[in-house]
Parts: C-alpha cells; sequence; structure tokens
C-alpha cells in the first residue's frame, strides 16, 4: 500500500506543479505556492476523515472509500485542468533555456539543487517520528503534544505558500537561505527548548521545512525551463524521499550511542547549515542573480 500510494502520489505532484507554474508564468513561486500548500494542507484535512472512517468502519474499508472518492474527484479534476495557449507562450518568451533531463543532469545547479533538498530535510525529518514524544517529555501535556503534532500541517502549509510567493520578490536563493537559517535556529533550539517554547519551535521547524517544498520547484524551472519542468524537478524531489530514509537512520544510531536527541539535532542544523552553503554556491554558478 505504502509503495503504490507514494508513487501515486509521487506522480501526481510534479505535473501539477509544472502545470501551476504554466498558468502564473510571471509568479512562479506563488503557483508552486498554492499546489505544495494544497498538498500540505491534506494531511491536516484528512487526517481526521480517515481516522472517524476507520472507527466507523474498518482500516481496509476506509481506505477503499478514500480511494474511491480520489479517483472520482482526481480523475474529474484532470478533464477540467487546461493550460491557456497564452500562457504557454509567454512562458516560452520568458525563459531563456529549456533543458530536458539529460540536458539538465549535466549541470552543476542540477545536483547541487539535489543535495540542497537532500539536507535540508535533515532537521525535520529527524524530529518528525519523535514530536509527541519529545513534547510530553519536555513539559506538555499529552493533548498540547497531540496538538503540536496537527498543527505542524498547517504550519508547513503556511511555509509553502508564504516563502514560495516571497520568493518571486527576493529570489529564489535568498528564500532557501533564510528557511535554511530558520531551520538552523530550530535544530539548536530543539536542543533545550521544553513546553510552549518547545510548541513554538517545532511549528517553525515545520514552517522552514515547508518552504522548500514550493521555492525549489519554481527554482528549479528558472534554472532549466518550463517545458521539462514537471521531469526535471520530479528527479530532483527523489533527493526529499532518500533524506528521509537516511536521516532516520541517522537519527536512530546517534540516540543509540548517546541515549538522547541532543546529536540529533546538532547533526539536523548542521545540514541546514550545508544547504546555506550549497545555495550560495548555485548563486554563483548562475548568471541570473535574482534567483
Amino acid at each position: 500500500y505504502c509503495v503504490v500510494a507514494g508513487l501515486g502520489s509521487g506522480l501526481c505532484y510534479g505535473p501539477v506543479l509544472a502545470c501551476m507554474q504554466k498558468l502564473f508564468p510571471e509568479k512562479r513561486g506563488f503557483a508552486t505556492g498554492l499546489a505544495a500548500g494544497a498538498f500540505g494542507m491534506s494531511t491536516v484535512v484528512f487526517a481526521p476523515v480517515a481516522n472517524s472512517l476507520i472507527k466507523a468502519t474498518n482500516a481496509p474499508r476506509a481506505i477503499m472509500i478514500l480511494a474511491v472518492i480520489f479517483l472520482a474527484v482526481g480523475i474529474a479534476a484532470c478533464f477540467m485542468i487546461s493550460v491557456p495557449e497564452s500562457s504557454i507562450q509567454e512562458s516560452s518568451r520568458t525563459s531563456e533555456i529549456s533543458l530536458t533531463p539529460l540536458q539538465a543532469a549535466k549541470t552543476w545547479p542540477f545536483w547541487l539543487l539535489f543535495l540542497g533538498c537532500f539536507l535540508y530535510n535533515g532537521t525535520w525529518n529527524m524530529l518528525s517520528p519523535i514530536i509527541k514524544t519529545l513534547g510530553v517529555n519536555r513539559g506538555l501535556s499529552d493533548a498540547a503534544a497531540t496538538l503540536c503534532v496537527s498543527l505542524t500541517g498547517i504550519a508547513n502549509a503556511g511555509g509553502r505558500l508564504i516563502m514560495s510567493s516571497l520568493s518571486d520578490k527576493i529570489g529564489r536563493v535568498v528564500t532557501l537561505v533564510i528557511l535554511c537559517a530558520m531551520t538552523i535556529v530550530s535544530g539548536i533550539a530543539l536542543i533545550f527548548a521544553g513546553g510552549g517554547m518547545l510548541f513554538g519551535i517545532v511549528l517553525l521547524a515545520a514552517f522552514a521545512y515547508g518552504g522548500p517544498a514550493a521555492v525549489n520547484p519554481a527554482t528549479s524551472t528558472d534554472f532549466f525551463g518550463p517545458k521539462y519542468a514537471g521531469t526535471n524537478y520530479g528527479i530532483i524531489m527523489l533527493a526529499l524521499g532518500l533524506s528521509s530514509v537516511v536521516f532516520n537512520m541517522v537519527s536512530n544510531a546517534m540516540v543509540n550511542i548517546s541515549g538522547g536527541y541532543t546529536l540529533t539535532f546538532i547533526a539536523g542544523a548542521a545540514s541546514a547549515g550545508v544547504s546555506v552553503i550549497i545555495y550560495l554556491v548555485i548563486n554563483m554558478l548562475t548568471r541570473k542573480p535574482a534567483y
């Protein structure tokens, strides 16, 4: 189920982002923010719906009910989507290049974006599975810790929409560096934060994690053009899945060694620090300083 659902989600995500960018060729950050923000909010909306269905029936039946609904709505939506020809022409005029995935993969920015995606997720991938446990251990009530977990979805979606829209105004790399700085602060603060401070830091980390998920697709299109945007970013996005696997293994190993989470959060902050360097190098490698 996880393999099939994950594959289906990934196959849909890239084309939706590419389509949204073509609808708003002059506001790619805002466009991807809308799509990525909706993706993040789906967790907030459908988690309680799924739980209610499971309680009313059982897990297999709940999954089947949701699957039928998603299939019907998704297919219907696909038939309603069309990219205006004027938007495609405008997008083609404003893009200086349009690299195929093979051509893009021969450039340094492509692999640096891949590595940046891999590293900036470190803090969140190590924090996400332990939010409730950490909250209770650091002074939050069980209800408050559960609420914190729920609100991370909203913070995540907010980061995607707000920061991607901001990137249209101040530049992609500047926005990504700001988000990495937030992640560094979160990683360091998580070492000692407790109670209400921990609650706020977790939401800040969720916000900072969500932002690059919307900024990076626009950055990829800026560098490699809109024609193959879905495929190019789809390849870069593989780094997100790889990051989740690797950093969870790293976190488990560090907890086994130290018996606590201090090393885990130091590693997360350090990975975000390396991402800052990567994004600054990307900025130097391009002749488009606005990016």
